[in-house]
């Protein structure tokens, strides 16, 4: 949800920024298995199926992945039109994306240390291949003299995961890149 969150502020879509439901992707996606077998993509490509997303406040996440489809269309905050999937490995224009639409959704490998993170640039050089196990949230980058360019994630832990909810991370590691997802709109 967090792609959709940065497009109510980049596309002026709502008055204020609005938290949307997990929970709901969850429950009503039927492209999707809950959230174990999730693609960012299908959940997105669901949301007009569905008939758009409500907010966290109307449609709580409940940690639970066996609920039924609760959607109420009344309380709709905002809709897509679908998604759109970067080209695999592109850096450079994933930087330019993220620059001019605000945050990409990304599938990455979480391992052991990484999610053991607390602060500092994540640079773990055995993060490598191809299994992703995790989705997150690209915000950000930037560029340290010691080890060069790093993405900032948000990730949908806790705010005590890391820096206040957020990692750095060096570019060039634990699959990120390999799936990049940003909303599709059709205005």
């Amino acid at each position: 949800t967090g792609a959709l969150e940065g497009q109510q502020v980049v596309r002026n879509l709502t008055k204020r920024l609005i938290p949307l439901s997990e929970q709901e992707l969850i429950d009503c996606s039927n492209s999707n298995r809950g959230c174990l077998y999730g693609e960012m993509s299908k959940a997105m490509s669901d949301i007009p199926v569905i008939g758009g997303i409500e907010s966290e406040d109307d449609y709580d996440f409940i940690q639970n992945y066996n609920v039924r489809c609760m959607f109420n269309k009344s309380k709709v905050v905002m809709t897509d039109s679908g998604s759109i999937e970067l080209p695999k490995n592109d850096l450079t224009l994933l930087k330019k994306v993220v620059a001019k639409f605000g945050p990409v959704s990304i599938g990455m490998i979480m391992n052991w240390p990484y999610e053991n993170y607390r602060s500092g640039i994540f640079n773990d050089p055995n993060c490598q291949g191809t299994n992703l196990n995790h989705a997150s949230l690209i915000v950000g980058y930037g560029t340290d003299p010691e080890v060069g360019d790093y993405w900032i994630l948000k990730e949908a832990l806790t705010e005590r995961y890391g820096e206040g909810g957020f990692s750095r991370i060096k570019h060039g590691i634990c699959g990120i890149g390999l799936v990049s997802v940003i909303p599709k709109f059709d205005k």
